[in-house]
């Protein structure tokens, strides 16, 4: 009788699990397809909790896509009810959870969650893989009238090209006990011959171009803000 009983609890407790990996979805993004996203498929008739899962690169992740996630959380939070939650992490080269579940109800919580994420304030899990963190914490919450998203917004990472002039390294420097920073540190060699000259000029200048195109697309970045109020009014009506 005794190992019966053993049998019939583990039995339930592999079809939770089964269920619980079954009710949780994955949808893949672009971060200028969130906003879209959002008005798209929200609000729903179910309950919904969300994980926006965000890639990260060696150098952090894209100012320039602040605006569409911040935005595309922001529009789900005015979409979403108040009972349904937002969670926030990473993934790739920085594996955290930014912002654990959170009701929508306190929606300033999560726009600090979305500010921590590109300003780099959060602790990093050391040998964690980010997607991992993201389902288990899921699971964690499952709930069987709950359906439960993970949204990943790919292609936000920064990852520094190698140039032959100098070496860049990112590193994540401790800042407390609880908060991490993304640090550039650049070590220049000088050239020695002609030839290596010419490769570090040209290198600069790819750098300055780089540097005015970043520019550019914060300044679109910027007039997209100024328009924003218009376009959600578009997008709800």
């Amino acid at each position: 009788m005794k190992y019966l009983a053993q049998a019939v609890v583990l039995f339930v407790m592999m079809q939770m699990t089964a269920q619980t990996q079954d009710q949780t979805q994955t949808t893949v993004l672009k971060a200028e397809q969130l906003i879209t996203y959002a008005a798209d498929n929200y609000p729903a008739d179910d309950p919904v909790q969300l994980y926006i899962l965000v890639e990260t690169g060696s150098a952090g992740i894209h100012q320039d896509h602040k605006f569409y996630i911040e935005q595309g959380v922001k529009l789900l939070t005015k979409r979403l009810e108040p009972e349904d939650k937002i969670a926030i992490g990473t993934y790739g080269s920085v594996s955290a959870v930014v912002l654990p579940f959170t009701e929508v109800s306190v929606g300033k919580v999560i726009e600090e969650g979305v500010e921590k994420l590109f300003s780099g304030s959060f602790k990093e899990v050391s040998k964690a893989d980010g997607i991992a963190l993201a389902y288990d914490l899921t699971e964690a919450n499952y709930d069987e009238d709950v359906v439960s998203n993970v949204i990943m917004i790919r292609g936000s990472g920064v990852h520094q090209e190698p140039a032959q002039a100098k070496s860049v390294t990112s590193v994540y420097k401790k800042v407390s006990e609880t908060n991490l920073v993304a640090q550039e540190v650049e070590v220049a060699k000088a050239p020695t011959t002609p030839k290596e000259e010419r490769q570090a000029q040209r290198a600069q200048r790819k750098q300055a171009k780089a540097a005015e195109h970043k520019n550019l697309g914060g300044a679109i970045a910027l007039t997209a803000l100024t328009i924003l109020p218009e376009i959600l009014d578009v997008i709800k009506n």
